[in-house]
């Protein structure tokens, strides 16, 4: 493979998501919902880049730390992966563990399949309560250097579940109009 293809590659698997199948009526939400995600992705990565960098420039320049850049930079490094885990999901890049499911005949592969997915969904579902409960307590509480509610990054929680929870659906509601579509082709 040459250095060309090499770059091909690489940017073929880090910025194409995989085309899923949808009715037609949810594909402009679910694009708007995918394009909004990765604006925000950009925008959360840049603020932070700059916000490090200028604290490392303010160390070495004038010897001193900004105070309010590393409480800021926590809350949007939190924000960060957790509405880029969402896209994480939907790229596939997360770890699957499905050896089982490969070695199986297809009747049970796809028992298998829907039945990790049902486990998936409703373990984010705890994790979406599990974010929104915590968000009520977070409330009164506030960052130090900031001074504002903790609020702020603990409600990154459950939008991240709750993206996540939208796009496993998707995921599913697209394998299974796949296979349909193969059952009434043969």
């Amino acid at each position: 493979m040459d250095s060309h293809e090499t770059d091909a590659a690489i940017e073929g698997t880090e910025t194409e998501l995989p085309p899923v199948d949808l009715p037609a009526v949810w594909l402009p939400f679910d694009n708007g919902v995918l394009a909004a995600t990765k604006a925000v992705v950009i925008v959360i990565g840049l603020a932070f880049t700059v916000l490090v960098s200028s604290e490392v420039v303010s160390r070495f320049l004038i010897g001193q730390s900004i105070s309010w850049v590393n409480g800021t930079a926590r809350f949007l490094l939190v924000w960060f992966f957790m509405i880029g885990a969402s896209l994480a999901l939907r790229q596939g890049g997360h770890v699957a563990l499905d050896i089982l499911g490969k070695m199986l005949p297809p009747l049970p592969q796809t028992i298998v399949y829907y039945l990790a997915q049902i486990l998936t969904v409703t373990f984010l579902l705890e994790l979406l309560w599990s974010g929104v409960s915590a968000l009520e307590g977070s409330f009164p509480q506030t960052e130090g250097s900031l001074g504002i509610s903790m609020a702020w990054v603990m409600s990154a929680f459950p939008v991240g579940f709750g993206l996540l929870i939208y796009h496993q659906i998707v995921l599913v509601l697209s394998a299974t109009r796949q296979l349909a579509s193969k059952a009434g082709r043969k």
